[in-house]
């Protein structure tokens, strides 16, 4: 789907004249080369120097980041916050972006309790209206495209179960078919795996096959019913591309161009098929955002797609991004806005390489359009931790935000001087009574910011493991199954995090610490610590 490497790290002395003082350095221009197709690619990097952060401008944009981190509604926070330095994001394409990210659609569980209350026509009116809107409204571009990705995309027994009677109560609807054979393609496309095909396993292959047979008998219906619903066509590319059959890809692409010249799922399905890892080349892909450019005036939210040849070629995520030359691709790539995705990958190389300026910057940015991607918030938020601790940060630079994140462990900063916090009490912590009815065991993660005087700041949690316990004969506990939900006695489930991270979070608020220090000073720092609930034999 279009949304969507080893830490070789130089030495920090190394990096700190290109990124900290503010020098630019000047990049040679590569040779021009060809792709397999014989056609001229051109090069990632500019030929002049490129626009490289000073600490100066790191500071200012935290700064503005923190700010904009304050408003509460996703789209003004979205809307506030600071662009890269240095780079040409447009406001319009900006605003574009923000706004389909953040405009309301129904959730999954809305369009699930519609169907099971048999009100699926007023589920095809609702989708009805998205798609109207998608065409008219600016303010809502993509809407459609942007309830079936929402909620098709994470095909659950329970989806599953609700799209197949969606059909059966309004066989004449085209939503209802478009929906079911998005979600087998979406189911179809995990099944698979994103690894090369020789490198997938014989089964994976199959079920895959098995799933897009019946995705095809869906999507091919919705679109004979109701030509107009664009994310039909958008799932048929992806499915052309998983099963390399690029004529099939290249036919939907037309007829849903044909029939939306500006949509933005289409032609983000049509680019990502075009990369040489699947079915295309770089001539291809630069063929596609051709055929989007003429249209960003009128859809500015394409706008987002006019660097995927440049993201693809500086592949970010097996860059190690420790010379000039990678360095300076960041704000060449990135001069335009790009993908939520892509920003990430480009942040989780800059982190991996020991480059906190960059990974701070595109981290954030990030978040800034997708704040749900727990592993760009950890590794930002290391990577400012950090950054305090050299004193490159002032304190007090981290972003005023408190998430519920899970992810791999985040490292404490190591810098020479630097003494981490250490605990001198425990907070209580409250054992829920259903989770400890449900026999219910695990750890939550928690990262929590210390103060200068000691005092938790805030509190967040970094990862989760929770089991299902049962009694043996004996009347031991013994674990019996990984655990996600629990059902209570009425029918409805609670997810475990809504239970055990809140007592988790409220135990580390209530802690206290001798702070970190540097050079003996006390600062803002991070100390990673679980919190345990044990189910004892009675």
């Amino acid at each position: 789907m279009f949304f969507g490497s080893g830490a070789k790290g130089m030495a920090w002395a190394a990096v700190t004249l290109l990124l900290i003082t503010g020098c630019t350095a000047s990049v040679p221009k590569p040779s021009v080369s060809q792709d397999s197709n014989g056609a001229v690619a051109m090069p990632v990097r500019a030929a002049t120097s490129p626009h490289l952060f000073s600490q100066q401008e790191i500071q200012a944009f935290v700064t503005a980041a923190q700010k904009a981190d304050a408003h509460a509604d996703p789209l003004q926070r979205c809307l506030a916050f600071p662009d890269p330095p240095g780079s040409h994001w447009t406001p319009v394409a900006v605003k574009a972006y923000c706004q389909y990210l953040y405009q309301s659609v129904p959730s999954v569980e809305e369009v699930t309790q519609l169907i099971q209350g048999g009100h699926a026509s007023q589920l095809d009116r609702l989708m009805a209206e998205a798609l109207v809107a998608q065409r008219s409204d600016p303010a809502s571009a993509g809407k459609l495209e942007d309830i079936f990705v929402e909620d098709f995309s994470d095909v659950t027994p329970a989806l599953r179960a609700a799209l197949d009677e969606w059909k059966r109560q309004s066989p004449q609807s085209a939503f209802a078919y478009a929906a079911s054979g998005f979600a087998y393609e979406s189911a179809a496309y995990d099944a698979r795996g994103k690894d090369y095909a020789v490198n997938t396993p014989a089964a994976n292959l199959m079920s895959m096959d098995s799933l897009l047979k019946l995705a095809i008998v869906d999507l091919q219906k919705a679109v004979q019913l109701n030509p107009q619903i664009t994310p039909a066509y958008a799932a048929m590319i992806e499915a052309a591309g998983i099963s390399s059959n690029k004529v099939f890809g290249e036919d939907a692409a037309r007829e849903g161009l044909h029939v939306d010249p500006t949509s933005y799922r289409i032609y983000g399905e049509w680019l990502w098929m075009s990369e040489p890892k699947w079915l295309g080349s770089l001539s291809e892909m630069s063929s596609v955002i051709a055929q989007v450019q003429p249209h960003v005036s009128s859809a500015p939210l394409l706008t987002v797609l006019l660097s995927g040849r440049k993201v693809y070629e500086a592949d970010m995520q097996d860059c190690d991004c420790n010379s000039v030359d990678q360095l300076a691709q960041y704000p060449v790539v990135f001069d335009q806005v790009a993908l939520s995705g892509e920003l990430a990958h480009a942040g989780y190389a800059a982190h991996e390489s020991h480059h906190p300026e960059l990974a701070v910057v595109y981290l954030s940015e990030a978040l800034r359009f997708d704040p749900s991607i727990s592993k760009a918030r950890q590794e930002r938020d290391a990577d400012l931790a950090g950054m305090m601790a050299t004193g490159t940060l002032k304190d007090g630079a981290l972003p005023d935000v408190v998430t519920q994140t899970i992810g791999p462990p985040v490292a404490q900063a190591q810098t020479v001087g630097y003494e981490p916090p250490s605990l001198i009490s425990m907070g209580t912590i409250e054992y829920p009574e259903e989770a400890r009815q449900a026999l219910i065991s695990g750890t939550v993660v928690t990262l929590t910011y210390v103060g200068k005087d000691g005092v938790p700041i805030k509190c967040i949690v970094e990862s989760q493991s929770f089991v299902q316990n049962a009694r043996d004969k004996a009347g031991y506990i013994v674990p019996q199954k990984a655990a996600y939900s629990i059902v209570r006695k009425d029918g409805s489930s609670v997810a475990l995090a809504d239970l055990l991270d809140p007592p988790a979070i409220r135990a580390m608020m209530q802690a206290r610490f001798n702070p970190g220090k540097r050079a003996g000073v006390a600062i803002v720092s991070i100390v990673r610590m679980p919190v345990a609930f044990n189910i004892f034999r009675k």
